[in-house]
């Protein structure tokens, strides 16, 4: 089998690592920056401390800071025609996925004609984007390292995903210092969703070893932070970790590609506006559970991955500890365990079940995945 890996995106890492940023933006050739954000970075200072360095190195500065929680393709719409206005050259996005995807959605409608729609699925961009620096300030989403645009279509209640190498960031910065005054449950349920992003790539069928030695990597660094850093977002030695470790996860599943879990996450985002995080915490035992037959032996890897110990226990056994281990590292900081708790209803379960199948990311799962599967899942879960 041929397969293929690249990591386009510049990584810059490291406690005050965005001091170099100015000195990035100009090494892109730009000086017209505009920054995508969100009203809660805005309001915690991130920004202007990253404004402040930027114009330090005589970039011109614009800030756009109405991202959306879930940003809608209106949202993405509204950000493309205010940096045309501003005549931009360069996007800055900072905060968690959805201000890096709204960012990059920027970047590629500059250059690629018509509607957002249109561009929906794999490798349909026909132009080069304009230049993307990422600054993610959780560790979770990956966004700076992925080609995936992920942007809800309210019309459809549905999230689509505009994919394309064209997409990747052309430089992350990765400062856990600028994830010290994150929110405790936003950093579990970022965090969680990094090592969703980690399991699901390293057992879907078409993992290499690659993209293996990726997702194990982080599954461990993960699950040896996570506790410590929602305890103290201050604790930079593991909020490094955790920023590199969500790096990585997405380094992984940007070729090993994800499965059910973001299958069902996506169509729950659509239909009730749920954090991505969220659902993915929720719904990521329940589909563990179900998938443990696929690859048994990579599911005791997780386990003992997360310091789980597996001595004298079968195969079977073995596998089903990796189900475990992440439901207890949920439970202990403190991540709702149905979604129910989160507004979740039983009369969207149809419809969130078509959405699912329909996406075709179930295809990639360790275990074969049917609409009935779906269906029982989501009722179990619920």
């Amino acid at each position: 089998m041929i397969s293929t890996f690249s990591v386009p995106t510049k990584l810059v890492y490291g406690l005050k690592s965005i001091d170099k940023i100015g000195e990035e933006v100009k090494l892109l050739d730009a000086s017209r920056a505009m920054i995508v954000t969100d009203p809660g970075v805005m309001k915690s200072g991130v920004v202007e401390l990253i404004k402040q360095h930027l114009e330090n190195d005589g970039i011109t500065v614009e800030v756009f800071d109405q991202v959306e929680a879930n940003p809608t393709i209106e949202c993405i719409n509204k950000a493309s025609k205010f940096f045309g206005e501003y005549k931009g050259d360069l996007l800055v996005g900072i905060g968690g996925g959805s201000s890096i995807d709204s960012a990059k959605g920027v970047a590629f409608t500059a250059t690629n004609p018509g509607e957002i729609i249109e561009y929906e699925g794999a490798d349909k961009l026909k132009n080069p984007t304009l230049p993307v620096v990422a600054v993610p300030t959780t560790a979770g989403t990956g966004a700076e390292v992925t080609g995936s645009v992920v942007i809800t279509d309210t019309a459809r209640n549905y999230k689509i995903s505009v994919r394309s190498p064209l997409n990747i960031p052309n430089v992350a910065i990765l400062d856990a210092s600028l994830m010290a005054g994150l929110p405790r449950q936003v950093a579990a349920v970022t965090g969680m969703d990094a090592l969703s992003h980690a399991v699901e790539a390293y057992t879907t069928t078409i993992g290499t070893p690659v993209t293996d030695a990726l997702a194990i990597g982080a599954i461990e660094m993960i699950s040896s932070n996570l506790r410590k850093f929602v305890a103290r977002r201050d604790n930079l030695e593991a909020g490094n970790n955790m920023i590199v470790a969500s790096a990585m996860a997405a380094m992984s599943f940007m070729w090993a590609r994800v499965a059910t879990v973001h299958a069902m996450a996506h169509t729950l985002g659509g239909h009730f506006n749920i954090s991505h995080g969220l659902a993915c915490s929720i719904l990521m035992p329940h589909v563990m559970e179900f998938s443990l037959g696929g690859n048994i032996n990579k599911y005791a890897d997780i386990a003992a991955a997360m310091g789980e110990s597996l001595e004298g226990l079968s195969p079977g056994e073995a596998a089903a500890k990796s189900v475990e281990a992440v439901s207890k590292l949920s439970k202990d900081i403190g991540i709702p365990q149905k979604l129910s708790d989160a507004g979740v209803s039983e009369d969207k379960i149809e419809a969130m079940t078509k959405d699912a199948i329909s996406s075709g990311i179930c295809a990639f799962n360790a275990a074969e995945t049917n609409q009935d599967d779906v269906k029982a899942l989501f009722e179990k879960a619920l």
